[in-house]
């Protein structure tokens, strides 16, 4: 039995330079999937097994915040992947609801164990972002393992969703860590107290220049390897203040979390185990019963999130 002879294809959830994902139907079971076709065609399924994301699903398996990988088809030198259905994602979830620092506070330690059991295995992600963590019952997913890769460096290709790179990759360094993974992570953490994105670049040059805007210039005290890699590209910097903490209204404790994840050197950025262990989740929590969104306190958000989904579709067409 081929795959769509099994499967009913319902809606596209996605289409990227990799692949198309639609969600789809057993039609003995009913059980809902996601399904993966790729776009890349291949001679043979062992051809297939060496592709970086299949590899890096196989050897992080059964972890409770990474999507599950149900089963692998190769069909007229096509490969669909089939995973666990989820339905929304935090993007969709914070511009529909507006998030309290109890609720980030349970998204962003799953995605912080998700990262430490992956860098623990010799891996990092490379693309986290809003639209990279779904969510169900409250339960984490991470999606979407196509620019995943161990840790070996030097790197040269392209990497992660602009508006989420770490520093390093804007300053084009060939050695890279894991660290950047801490790097996205707190620009989802800002961006889910802030209801918008915290670093929105049209470019590369662009996003270095807000980056620093907002973090505040670096010395060469701060990051040597850093001034470094700005005089390389014969770039100067600009000598701004820090803003960060101006805009996110959440407590000291979690204001703390993101600076720590935000560091412009890798070597100070905190590590995944130290984000678990920090004492934001160490305070006394529970799982809370979410509220229902109340409409008349999004009227602002969503006109400002109006205005960053369009450059997110546009970002994305051009990409």
């Amino acid at each position: 039995m081929n795959i769509l002879q099994e499967y009913q294809l319902q809606e596209c959830l996605g289409n990227g330079s990799y692949g198309i994902v639609h969600s789809g139907v057993n039609v003995e079971s009913g059980k809902r999937v996601a399904i993966k076709m790729l776009r890349e065609t291949f001679e043979s399924m062992e051809e297939c097994l060496q592709l970086r994301e299949v590899k890096a699903l196989m050897k992080l398996k059964e972890h409770p915040n990474i999507i599950k990988l149900l089963d692998m088809r190769y069909e007229n030198k096509r490969l669909y992947l089939i995973y666990e259905y989820v339905e929304n994602n935090v993007y969709q979830l914070y511009t529909q609801d507006k998030l309290d620092e109890e609720r980030i506070k349970h998204i962003i330690l799953q995605c912080a164990n998700a990262l430490l059991h992956i860098h623990h295995l010799g891996y990092f992600h490379r693309d986290i972002k809003p639209e990279n963590i779904l969510i169900e019952n409250e339960c984490v997913k991470l999606i979407d393992f196509g620019l995943s890769r161990e840790v070996k460096p030097p790197f040269t290709d392209y990497v992660s969703t602009r508006w989420y790179r770490a520093p390093e990759i804007l300053l084009h360094s060939t050695s890279y860590d894991a660290q950047i993974d801490i790097f996205a992570l707190g620009c989802v953490t800002c961006e889910l107290f802030l209801g918008r994105p915290l670093f929105v670049g049209g470019s590369e040059l662009e996003q270095f220049d807000r980056m620093q805007q907002i973090l505040g210039t670096f010395s060469n005290q701060d990051w040597s390897e850093g001034v470094k890699l700005v005089n390389q590209l014969g770039l100067k910097l600009t000598h701004y203040p820090q803003k960060l903490l101006h805009a996110i209204k959440a407590s000291p404790m979690a204001l703390d979390l993101i600076q720590g994840m935000l560091k412009w050197n890798p070597k100070q950025r905190f590590t995944a185990k130290q984000v678990t262990e920090h004492l934001l989740f160490k305070q006394q929590q529970t799982t809370p019963e979410f509220a229902p969104r109340k409409l008349q306190d999004l009227g602002q958000q969503q006109q400002e999130l109006k205005k960053f989904t369009n450059q997110k579709q546009q970002y994305q067409t051009k990409k």
